[in-house]
């Protein structure tokens, strides 16, 4: 484990409200020993009230936010999938 209790290898999935590297998760990772998750889920995305430019705000910060930490060193998979689930998808029991 690293000193701050956020275990060397976990992938930290940011979700579109946690665009900020100074909490959460996010803010413990580091680009050696962490790896970063993106997931639009576009029917989550339809299935909710946005106004248009509010819609292209929260898929820009995420799409920014991926480009960043990229360029600070993390390795960073953004996926774009019908649903959450869909894009992280479990192991078979």
């Amino acid at each position: 484990m690293t000193d701050d209790n956020l275990p060397a290898g976990t992938t930290v999935w940011v979700f579109r409200d946690q665009l900020n590297r100074r909490i959460g998760a996010l803010g413990m990772a580091r680009p050696e020993t962490h790896r970063i998750l993106f997931v639009e889920a576009t029917e989550q995305i339809a299935g909710r009230r946005y106004h248009g430019q509010g819609l292209h705000l929260v898929l820009a910060g995420m799409r920014r936010m991926s480009a960043e930490l990229r360029a600070a060193g993390f390795d960073v998979d953004h996926r774009v999938a019908s649903t959450l689930l869909a894009g992280v998808p479990l192991p078979p029991r």
